[in-house]
């Protein structure tokens, strides 16, 4: 992804969880100084409207006894709770069977994802709709393999590569965005001594790792060899321009 130099702000969507790098990068032979702020914002709508839903089940909850693992979430709220579109775009299934019991498909149209909305009471939207965000889709329910549970919406994310997990994605109620602290990347850094399994101290290693970006577990660099790597912010020692 490539962004003018002059935007002073811009967003990326992030398609599945993982690291990422963002390299700030000036006009040939320009020189300049950034000051910079990541904030991490939920890209999806909350998917029940109202302001008594409550997410109860997560990602990779056991199911069937540990035979198979939870592919979604679980926001309980009232039966006949609005269940709204968490994204633009159009309803590619609307189905009635199976552990889903009524279910609603929806194929965002600015990201390569598909929301899978299960256990609705009613289906209020026809296969080919085009939706808005904040478009009721449905009503909470309890349809399905639901049915002797609390009326609730499990709420899923697929991508072509799968499910991932909803949570991160939602703009879930109380959820506040998370920022990381400005850091200066102009420097270089050097891993600092590590214990060894028989309590001997490794020295400081002289190999210096360039710093490409910060995020909430440390630096991202890259070493050397071209390798990146996480590196926690206590296992590093800056080293500024004066101490090279």
């Amino acid at each position: 992804m490539a962004v003018d130099t002059n935007a002073s702000q811009f967003s990326f969507n992030v398609e599945t969880p993982g690291d990422y790098v963002l390299r700030l990068q000036p006009e040939l032979y320009v020189s300049a100084t950034y000051d910079l702020t990541a904030t991490v914002v939920p890209s999806l709508g909350f998917p029940v409207a109202g302001n008594k839903a409550r997410t109860g089940s997560f990602w990779g909850d056991a199911r069937d006894g540990g035979q198979r693992s939870h592919e979604g979430i679980d926001i309980f709220a009232p039966k006949s709770t609005p269940v709204v579109a968490s994204a633009d775009g159009y309803i590619t299934g609307v189905k009635n069977g199976g552990i889903g019991g009524k279910t609603v498909w929806l194929r965002a149209t600015d990201r390569n994802i598909h929301l899978y909305y299960a256990h609705l009471d009613s289906q209020l939207v026809s296969e080919g709709d085009e939706v808005r965000k904040g478009d009721t889709l449905g009503l909470v329910g309890n349809t399905g393999n639901a049915q002797f549970t609390p009326p609730h919406l499990h709420f899923g994310v697929y991508t072509s590569r799968g499910p991932i997990d909803p949570y991160p994605f939602i703009d879930a109620p109380g959820k506040l965005p998370e920022q990381f602290a400005p850091k200066d990347l102009d420097v270089r850094l050097q891993l600092k001594p590590q214990k060894k399994p028989n309590n001997s101290v490794q020295p400081f290693d002289s190999v210096l790792l360039i710093p490409l970006a910060v995020n909430a577990k440390g630096y991202i660099a890259e070493h050397p060899n071209g390798n990146i790597i996480q590196a926690p912010f206590s296992s590093v020692k800056v080293i500024t321009g004066n101490e090279g």
